[in-house]
């Protein structure tokens, strides 16, 4: 394509996101960290000591609490259906094209799932917030949703409503779910730490994304090939059974999962802002971070 040709949606695409990735990035050059000095920051040459015995020890903290294992077990478990979101981006545009001609409009089906949970996150958070419902309970409920909406396209493939409730309902269980867990996972970090255990809600989307790609080539190869008929049936059912795996655990471990003991405590917060120690949340004490 020529410098005067028409610019393609795929060109389009490439520089939204460049332009958005360098935007960015210089935002990110003005971003500071206002934290005090420390000790190693006045002493330099004992700095990188200093760093890597306190990252040493954070580790060494982190593996030996419980509640970070039951945190790393939660969050496995809705690898389950994390999995559903593999599926939608690659599954689905191949089955409704395949099922519904090489001309329909999947990308706007697919667009569905975020415009419902811009609008459902702010909505479903003021209602939690107001009737007071646990984590367990909502965590629990999302991922329900979420673990049936492949149903719709099970039971009627060909058609575009089916398509738009499998999304839809996706999406409210998103908007449930996903929110609360990454709330859980604030509320029983401890005070600093908050980070190291973060990042163990996002560690489980990698393992969802490396099994879940080569399933849904199998699937499309074997049920749904390029030229053929298209078991829609069968790939969905499929895909319900891996999903539903999340809420049924959840039901089964609910106390394994669920202490609490882990939920960050007032005292923790007091002995962090003096820096006397790390996490203390095991203590009993009056709880002021419940979901």
């Amino acid at each position: 394509m020529g410098m005067g040709s028409e610019l393609s949606l795929w060109r389009l695409v490439i520089w939204v996101a460049a332009i958005s990735g360098g935007l960015t990035f210089i935002l990110s050059l003005f971003v500071r960290d206002t934290r005090p000095a420390t000790v190693a920051e006045d002493n330099p040459s004992g700095a990188q000591s200093s760093t890597t015995q306190s990252i040493g020890k954070m580790i060494r903290i982190t593996m030996h609490e419980s509640k970070f294992w039951r945190l790393l077990a939660l969050c496995t478990v809705f690898v389950g259906v994390r999995l559903i979101f593999v599926h939608l981006n690659a599954t689905f545009p191949k089955f409704f094209t395949r099922e519904m001609g090489s001309d329909s409009p999947f990308e706007l089906v697919i667009a569905v799932n975020p415009a419902l949970v811009m609008v459902c996150v702010p909505f479903f958070t003021t209602l939690i917030e107001h009737l007071r419902l646990g984590s367990y309970f909502v965590l629990l409920l999302g991922a329900t949703l979420t673990a049936l909406s492949p149903l719709p396209l099970a039971f009627y493939e060909n058609s575009y409503a089916a398509a738009i409730m499998f999304v839809s309902i996706l999406s409210v269980g998103e908007a449930l779910w996903s929110p609360k867990l990454y709330e859980h996972t604030v509320a029983v970090s401890p005070v600093g730490r908050e980070g190291t255990y973060g990042a163990l809600a996002v560690a489980p989307i990698f393992a969802s994304m490396f099994f879940a790609g080569g399933f849904s080539g199998h699937m499309l190869e074997e049920h749904c090939p390029h030229a053929g008929y298209c078991d829609g049936y069968t790939i969905w059912m499929m895909v319900f059974f891996t999903t539903i795996t999340s809420p049924v655990i959840l039901l089964l471990c609910r106390s394994c999962l669920f202490h609490d003991s882990d939920w960050v405590q007032e005292s923790e917060i007091v002995l962090a802002q003096q820096g006397q120690s790390y996490g203390t949340a095991d203590r009993p004490s009056e709880q002021v971070a419940r979901a």
